[in-house]
Parts: C-alpha cells; sequence; structure tokens
C-alpha cells in the first residue's frame, strides 16, 4: 500500500512539474481618448488602451471592464465586446466604448472651462481577465487629458 501511495505522488509531482506557471500580468496604459458619437442623448467616446504582454507566448484577454472617472467625479464605464489575442511580447490597442450620459458630458465641459488649460484629471479602473487561467488582472490607471482635444478628435458617426 506504502509503495503504491509513493507511486501515485511520483506521478502527480511529475504532472505537475510539466505545467508552466501563470503568466506575467500584462501593463495596461491610457494611449488615447476620441469621440464616437456626439448627441444629446447617450454620447459615446472611445478609450484605446494599450496593453503590453510581457510573456513568450500569446495571451487571450477574455473580458476588460472599466469606469472612468474624470475630477474625481464618475464620467463613463464600458467593457469589451469580444476577446483579444495578446501577442508575445507585443503591444496590443484595445478601444473600449465608453457609456456616458448627455448630462454627465455637458457637466465635464462645464469642469473643463473652469480647469487650468482645460486639463482634467482622469482616472480608470478596472480589470482584465486571462483566459483560460482567470487570472484577474486589475489596473487603476491615473493622468490629464485635455477634454477639448478629445472634441476636436471627433470621429464622423456612420
Amino acid at each position: 500500500m506504502r509503495k503504491a501511495l509513493l507511486c501515485v505522488a511520483g506521478i502527480i509531482l511529475c504532472g505537475c512539474a510539466g505545467l508552466s506557471p501563470l503568466p506575467a500580468k500584462p501593463e495596461i496604459r491610457v494611449a488615447d481618448w476620441r469621440m464616437q458619437h456626439l448627441r444629446l442623448s447617450d454620447p459615446d467616446v472611445v478609450l484605446v488602451l494599450q496593453v503590453h504582454n510581457p510573456n513568450r507566448l500569446a495571451l487571450p484577454l477574455s473580458t476588460l471592464s472599466l469606469e472612468v472617472q474624470l475630477n474625481e467625479r464618475l464620467f463613463a464605464d464600458g467593457h469589451t465586446l469580444a476577446p483579444i489575442e495578446l501577442p508575445a511580447q507585443g503591444d496590443a490597442l484595445l478601444e473600449v466604448t465608453l457609456h456616458t450620459r448627455s448630462d454627465v458630458l455637458l457637466r465635464t465641459l462645464g469642469d473643463m472651462l473652469h480647469a487650468p488649460g482645460g486639463n482634467l484629471r482622469y482616472r480608470v479602473t478596472g480589470r482584465a481577465v486571462l483566459s483560460p487561467f482567470a487570472l484577474e488582472v486589475p489596473f487603476d490607471l491615473t493622468g490629464n487629458t485635455d477634454f477639448a482635444t478629445l472634441l476636436k478628435r471627433r470621429q464622423p458617426t456612420s
């Protein structure tokens, strides 16, 4: 019996030795913002994130969800609509459509008019989920943005 248990334990240990460790977490940063639809009801803003994969293997990103604050007030939220693959030791640009309300957009424009140089502080918090590991990567990104520039980058509505 003892020999059988040692044999089973040896097989389990050998099998586990072949498993790779969890991948290193990707690095996420804000790359760009742009107005997608500027309309009175439900304006949409696109937030472009640059995601760097430091691993030797490509990683599947199954979901990403986030919230955006401008000047410490909730501005919008969003999530990815489809999974993407992060290239091995490379970067991927991920566009996330942010949903906000027109009253929030108007309040933000008012904040911008009163801010020095029209700059707004942003904070983007959220989580990305890597499959098949179910590894959650929380992120908290901060910086400044010029909301007037964001409005100038407005893309034509289709």
